[in-house]
């Protein structure tokens, strides 16, 4: 890919990026490209603070999806993230929102993996695509639990995506978030051309076709334009953010797109601990053992004698029990068969409840597929038919035995009757 296809991606667009970042990618491209681009970022700087790293992702790269503890996957998500790598592999520093989302579906589909960590150390990187993982990660987060592991940066476009994440864990103190706002680049080299003597002439056809062209000034109107989707994408992002992360917008506005590290990111709201990388992975499988437990124990709400029944009727509890010496396996077995027809017979009871409360087919499949018991099945129709004779015309609060032991409207049509 050449100097002038990147700068296709980096100029004119709104970036989720750190300056001091975007200002060491257009160094790099300045010295290889056919005509200088010289940019000031000085009045940048300070909304973003030091530059700690120059720019740099520090954190040793971790295998995609590779396994820990058997059951937790490593997602990486270091350098320049973009929504099309072009063939370039994550070494090369460039890391696709679409490989991003197609590892952690992989994860999803891989019925080994419990739960997730998202390895980041990334300084951000294009508007387009961002907004789509990051709702992909809160989406399968319902799933599986994902871990934001914060080691070293996680800026921009980077956090945008970890703030998708359940917990944004910090490696250390050093470690930093946030850059919640947006930039975009215009170059303009016409005095460059003027200085070399080449005049560039553009035809077009579309008023709008030469906007935002290399060979001329900004225009005020153009700027105007580009403010515009800059300012749009940019209160997109905050927004997200606070929406995730659980915060007031007013106050993720407020940050100004500054960068937090350590305790100050935790007190601001936009990390949730510090935790070494191990400490993470360790953090993350207990929540999933809890999550197992209770689904499988049904919580603290279930009686011992609940959860026994419910281990019993798991395709592997007898076989389990029985080895573990509990319980002979004869004896197992026959409580799990009793089990199994005490449930058959519930579900016949509930279907047969359905059908005499005069449910439709789609209700009563409704009901089954959710477990429902015959408890259930009758509070449901009970609902139904309060609602139904709530939708009546005619409604009377005095009881049939009121007065002369006739209904008022019956003893009123007698009385018009006469």
């Amino acid at each position: 890919m050449g100097v002038e296809h990147i700068l296709t991606e980096i100029l004119n667009r709104p970036l989720l990026i750190t300056p001091d970042k975007l200002n060491v990618i257009l160094g790099v491209l300045n010295k290889k490209a056919d005509h200088p681009i010289s940019i000031d970022f000085s009045d940048l700087l300070p909304a973003i603070g030091s530059d700690r790293n120059n720019g740099s992702v520090q954190a040793k790269a971790r295998p995609v999806n590779q396994t820990r503890s058997e059951t937790i996957a490593v997602v990486s998500a270091l350098g320049s993230l973009v929504h099309r790598n072009h063939g370039f592999d994550d070494g090369s520093g460039l890391r696709s929102y679409r490989y991003m989302q197609k590892d952690i579906q992989a994860c999803l589909d891989d019925p080994e993996i419990a739960g997730m960590i998202i390895d980041f150390d990334t300084y951000g990187g294009v508007h387009a695509g961002c907004e789509r993982l990051a709702r992909f990660i809160r989406q399968a987060d319902a799933v599986k639990p994902i871990y934001a592991v914060i080691d070293l940066s996680c800026f921009s476009a980077g956090y945008y995506n970890a703030a998708a994440c359940r917990k944004i864990l910090l490696t250390d103190q050093t470690a930093g978030v946030g850059s919640i706002g947006c930039i975009a680049i215009h170059r303009d080299q016409s005095l460059k051309n003027e200085m070399d003597g080449i005049t560039y002439t553009a035809v077009y056809f579309g008023a709008e076709k030469n906007d935002f062209s290399p060979h001329a000034p900004l225009s005020a109107d153009l700027k105007k334009k580009l403010q515009a989707s800059v300012d749009q994408a940019g209160m997109q992002f905050a927004k997200t953010v606070a929406e995730f992360r659980g915060l007031d917008l007013k106050k993720v506005l407020s940050m100004n797109a500054g960068v937090y590290y350590g305790e100050q990111a935790i007190e601001a709201g936009l990390a949730d601990g510090i935790a070494g990388f191990d400490e993470a992975v360790a953090l993350l499988a207990a929540e999933i053992e809890e999550q197992q437990s209770t689904t499988i124990y049904g919580g603290a709400s279930m009686t011992t004698k609940e959860r026994m029944e419910k281990l019993l009727t798991a395709e592997d509890g007898p076989a389990a029990l029985a080895e573990l010496g509990y319980v002979k396996t004869e004896e197992i077995a026959a409580k799990s068969a009793e089990a199994s027809e005490m449930a058959k017979k519930e579900m016949l009871d509930v279907a047969e409840l359905c059908q005499l409360g005069n449910l439709s087919i789609d209700q009563t499949v409704g009901l089954l597929k959710n477990s429902a018991t015959v408890t259930d099945a009758r509070e449901t129709i009970q609902k139904m038919r309060a609602e139904k004779s709530q939708k009546s015309m005619i409604k009377s609060t005095v009881t049939p035995l009121s007065g002369d032991d006739k209904h008022p409207l019956i003893a009123s049509c007698e009385k018009l009757a006469k």
